[in-house]
């Protein structure tokens, strides 16, 4: 169904739950480099031993985060919260028609910096803490 320009409204909303979207994605990623880049987590020691020297510091700090007590339960946390975002959003979506979101931050840069220090003057980009990472 087509609506007329004076028949739509711009309204500022958002599905709920997407406050932990960046935790979540960084746990499910850090499961999938362990199963898909090292083997799985009986092979991911021997994987770090291995290519530790040539892996760049993010991966091996998700293969070293998976690796980590307590990643099982905050797997299984992460995947009911990322079920708990998908059953929000399909919500939000009974109730809106589209769902506008930025999904670029920053212009290009250049190739040889790995990611930016700070985006609009705040620091913290990232590095092998994991934060900024996405």
């Amino acid at each position: 169904e087509r609506r007329s320009a004076a028949e739509t409204r711009l309204t500022e909303a958002f599905p709920e739950g997407l406050e932990a979207a960046a935790d979540v994605f960084r746990t499910l990623r850090a499961s999938r480099q362990q199963d898909g880049i090292a083997g799985g987590p009986s092979a991911s020691r021997s994987f770090l031993d291995l290519h530790s020297g040539t892996t760049k510091p993010e991966v091996l700090w998700e293969l070293e985060r998976a690796r980590g007590d307590g990643f099982e339960q905050a797997l299984a946390a992460a995947e009911r919260a990322r079920q708990r975002m998908h059953a929000a959003a399909l919500a939000f979506l009974r109730e809106h028609d589209l769902l506008v979101c930025p999904c670029t931050l920053m212009p290009p840069f250049r190739g040889e910096l790995r990611y930016p220090a700070a985006l609009g003057g705040a620091g913290g980009g990232g590095g092998a803490g994991g934060g900024g990472q996405g």
